[in-house]
């Protein structure tokens, strides 16, 4: 079961890309198996028109609750499943943005998906 840190998180999980809530979903799933860690959903929409979330196309997710190696290999373990398929992008992204070490989970636009795939 995920976790949202604010409760207005709650109503922008609804309006996400249904690619970026299966993933985190799939997070949840195996960081509950491994490290016992629930998923807690701590950022989804941004007004910034340059960032994935201002789309709905992105979440950010705690990652504190599991040691630094153990989220480098979640990152690599979800990249290699859903690769993002776009030059040096990736799906899932363990990084600092000046808020803190986080997990990042992007999809790329439907309409580019849809190019990949014709």
């Amino acid at each position: 079961m995920i976790n949202f840190k604010e409760n207005i998180l709650r109503e922008e999980w609804i309006k996400l890309d249904s690619r970026v809530r299966k993933i985190t979903n799939l997070m949840d799933a195996i960081m509950d198996l491994l490290y016992g860690v629930t998923v807690t959903v701590t950022s989804v929409y941004r007004e910034d028109v340059h960032s994935t979330h201002h789309y709905y196309r992105a979440a950010d997710i705690r990652s504190r609750e599991i040691k630094e190696e153990e989220c480098v290999y979640l990152s690599a373990l979800i990249n290699v499943i859903f690769p993002y398929g776009k030059g040096s992008h990736e799906t899932v992204i363990y990084h600092d943005v000046g808020e803190g070490v986080h997990f990042h989970i992007q999809v790329k636009a439907k309409s580019e998906e849809r190019k990949r795939v014709s």
